[in-house]
């Protein structure tokens, strides 16, 4: 088996399950870093005070750097004729870590052993005296203007025979101090390859406390995400490992009770040689180049490995390497693991590429394993993502599938001033280099949620077309939301060409394409399966429109099953997400005076029944329903929210939208906040769209960027702030406060806008997976009985047909 000697001074030896190494004797030395800027900053300072030489003595901290004092290293004695380090300041963050370099040589036995050979310290043979570390350090690599050379010495202390000190000694290569072939010594020679975490034992000591927090709460893993100023993400970007956008720890119980049991200090000492090792440009290569590395300590071990696309470092302690796999999340849901099976059926996908625009959520990863096992020609998914953070794990497993057959694409929030977000294309799933114009277009014009996914899912659609034409294939549109399918029958039928398309959709202008959209769509698309009742909606009216549709299109979305069973399971989604909110704010839901938009829809029902007969107390029976089929408006029932009175519209202080489209207009909001009785107001989404509110947004952002913002006659201060939750950290959402005097007293108001507004059930888990299982069981069931009746030639013509109503769950004609 391979052996590879590392900077640490400890092999890597290559085993059947990866790579090892044992570190369980490396010593230790912390502030080292903190030492170098402490002598840095004095020389610095020397150099600007004093017109001569540079000479000080630093007495070392024992609180800083305790190994060094355990040397019996007691001071440091710096020196450089004048002129030598006239430049210092000019390169400061240069010179600062060439010195961090010099000190940082003391951590590496390599090194250490030579100007230090003491058996207690270092691993390895003693050498019979010391020798002095040259670092020639060339003005040509670190752009300086003089190529300097630091010589450090370690001296026997005169005054007290038991104590040391080094020397360093500062000069340039051209003007010698020291005459070399006076002393011994070695030239470090491994300056270029060389990198230090700059501040680990504070990055250390941060991790093992955030790790600690979280087994305190019974939780097994901890992740941090790359933001602006974080140190710890900046010092890995300066080791071989580059950029990182995640990095991921996890523990076994054992390990969590040992870390619980240990003294602080005690723990420490495993996080440091975590960042310690990933100073190695050996143990760097290895991960980059997809291996696993096992680091053996004396009482656990951990396991190193990158993953999605080398953006992600996972540090797994106690445990091997974690392996996902799609058919893990399959396996999961027995009735569509059947299906993939073929159990019951001998229909496939073979010749069809799939295009899939749905959610990201553990039972999506099962469906397209299953489009997988039945025999997909390539699958592209447009991933929906409002809010809530992805796990890792999921994007860990979809990253492993080979990024020519599945290609994964989705939208990253962005806020434009303090209330209004835009989206661009994420950079954490399949490499999108390619759409780097697109994303420009995103950044340039802040499009909203829904006109941003329109059009990055119709640029991907017509990409999936293109290279379907070339390669004789046929598409299949699978989407949640009604995102493109309605777009593109409303442009078929309107008989746009083919350019028009692709100009809305944001590809370049290139040779003019005069054919009819309609034409050119009919050679590749199959036809389009719709999952919501938002989507049917507006296919729905497309077809009003035109009394007809371009292509076939199937539909779940009215079935039985989702209407009895899914909508109510979303429902109590929606109500548990904003009681978790609630609480934690010290509220609670029962005594909310609450208003449904969409009240008689497929999850308003539900809402209502739900909050009547329980989540609302018996004596707080104030629910406000507003939907258009009430023909008659009373008993807390409008047709409209204009119709509800101002006196009952005042009262209110929970808002929940499960209708599709923004119905709180200016007016009422402004009424809320100058007369409304409550001074918190909670505003939450349950619909599949990001409209619901889109209106109090606009309103908002204008107020936000006013010079002197006013509500009605009244002058008012606006504050900004996030929802956080308070154990775990959780973004939840947006608040913003309102003040304004009235009638001599100021007045506060708070508007807590849920998840930014987008839909709240998928803060958390959304809908359970054994009610997913029978509902992706459904669309994938209409999916292939739709692609089998395409390639028999038996597809009923253009129209839009709904299980249960116009056909069967396998398309079938009722």
């Amino acid at each position: 088996m391979k052996k590879i000697i590392t900077s640490l001074g400890y092999p890597l030896q290559q085993t059947e399950e990866g790579w090892e190494i044992d570190l369980s004797e490396l010593n230790i030395f912390t502030g080292l870093s903190v030492l170098a800027k402490i002598i840095g900053e004095h020389i610095i300072d020397e150099v600007e005070r004093s017109p001569g030489d540079v000479s000080f003595l630093y007495k070392v901290n024992s609180n800083i750097n305790p190994e060094l004092v355990k040397m019996k290293i007691h001071h440091i004695q710096v020196y450089a004729r004048a002129g030598v380090l006239d430049d210092s300041r000019k390169f400061r963050d240069i010179f600062i870590n060439q010195l961090i370099t010099v000190f940082g040589s003391l951590q590496q036995p390599k090194w250490r052993r030579e100007i230090y050979p003491d058996a207690e310290n270092c691993q390895g043979k003693n050498t019979a005296q010391s020798k002095a570390l040259i670092f020639p350090f060339s003005h040509e690599y670190y752009g300086t203007g003089n190529s300097n050379r630091f010589i450090l010495e370690k001296v026997k202390n005169p005054v007290s025979e038991a104590s040391y000190f080094f020397r360093l000694t500062i000069e340039t290569i051209e003007k010698e101090t020291i005459d070399l072939k006076t002393i011994p010594n070695m030239v470090v020679d491994d300056l270029l390859t060389r990198v230090y975490i700059a501040g680990s034992s504070k990055i250390a000591r941060s991790v093992r406390d955030n790790i600690v927090n979280a087994c305190s709460r019974g939780i097994d893993y901890y992740s941090e995400e790359n933001r602006i100023y974080s140190r710890l993400f900046e010092q890995l970007e300066n080791t071989h490992l580059g950029r990182l956008e995640y990095i991921n720890f996890s523990w076994n119980e054992s390990f969590s009770n040992h870390i619980r049991k240990e003294l602080p200090e005690g723990s420490l000492s495993i996080f440091k040689k975590i960042f310690l090792s990933l100073e190695a440009y050996s143990i760097c290569e290895i991960l980059h180049n997809g291996g696993t590395i096992k680091v053996i300590l004396h009482d656990c071990f951990f396991c190193l490995y990158l993953s999605q696309l080398g953006r992600s470092l996972n540090i797994s302690i106690n445990m091997p390497r974690k392996m996902f796999h799609m058919d893990d999340y399959l396996k999961r849901m027995p009735m569509l693991s059947s299906i993939a099976k073929q159990m019951d059926h001998h229909f496939n996908f073979s010749n069809t590429k799939i295009f899939l625009i749905h959610h990201i959520t553990s039972e999506i990863i099962g469906f397209i394993a299953a489009l997988k096992k039945l025999g997909a020609y390539s699958i592209d998914v447009m991933f929906v993502k409002y809010s809530g953070i992805i796990p890792p794990v999921y994007l860990d497993t979809l990253l492993e599938t080979d990024s020519d057959y599945l290609f994964m694409a989705g939208l990253e929030k962005k806020t434009s001033g303090k209330v209004t977000d835009y989206y661009t294309i994420a950079d954490y799933f399949s490499d999108a280099s390619g759409l780097s114009e697109l994303n420009e277009l995103l950044k340039n014009k802040k499009y909203s949620y829904f006109d941003a996914m329109k059009i990055v899912s119709g640029h991907l659609f017509l990409n999936c077309c293109i290279d379907a034409k070339k390669q004789g294939k046929k598409v299949l549109l699978i989407e949640d939301g009604g995102y493109i399918a309605p777009f593109l029958n409303e442009s078929g039928l309107s008989e746009k060409k083919t350019d028009e398309l692709f100009d809305q959709f944001g590809f370049p202008s290139t040779d003019k394409n005069t054919t009819p959209f309609q034409q050119w769509l009919n050679d590749v698309l199959i036809g389009t399966v719709e999952h919501t009742k938002n989507g049917y909606d507006r296919l729905y009216a497309v077809k009003q429109e035109h009394a007809n549709l371009l292509f076939p299109s199937f539909s779940i979305a009215i079935s039985k099953l989702k209407t009895d069973e899914e909508s109510q399971e979303v429902a109590h989604s929606i109500l548990s997400a904003i009681e978790s909110i609630l609480h934690e704010n010290g509220l609670v839901l029962s005594r909310r005076n609450i208003i449904i938009l969409g009240a008689e829809g497929n999850i308003g029902k539900p809402l209502c029944r739900l909050l009547k007969e329980g989540r609302l107390h018996q004596q707080n029976q104030t629910l406000t329903q507003v939907d258009l089929q009430y023909n008659l408006s009373g008993e807390r029932k409008y047709c409209t929210l204009e119709k509800v009175p101002d006196d009952e519209l005042y009262q209110k202080d929970l808002f929940i939208g499960v209708i599709g489209k923004s119905v709180l207009k200016k007016e009422q909001i402004e009424k809320l906040i100058l007369f409304g009785e409550k001074t918190n107001l909670f505003f939450a989404s349950g619909s599949t769209k990001t409209v619901e509110f889109e209106d109090l947004s606009t309103w908002l952002q204008m107020l936000s960027e006013a010079d002197k913002p006013v509500i009605g006659d009244k002058s008012v201060e606006i504050e900004y702030s996030r929802i956080y939750d308070p154990q775990s950290g959780f973004d939840q959402g947006r608040k913003v406060m309102i003040r304004f005097q009235q009638d001599n007293h100021l007045l506060t108001k708070q508007l807590f806008l849920l998840a930014d507004l987008s839909p709240i059930n998928f803060l958390y888990y959304g809908v359970p997976t054994e009610i997913m299982d029978a509902i992706l069981s459904q669309l994938l069931k209409v999916s292939l009985g739709m692609n089998h009746q395409y390639f028999l030639k038996t597809l009923p013509s253009p129209d839009l047909y709904a299980v249960d109503h116009q056909i069967d769950e396998w398309g079938n004609k009722i």
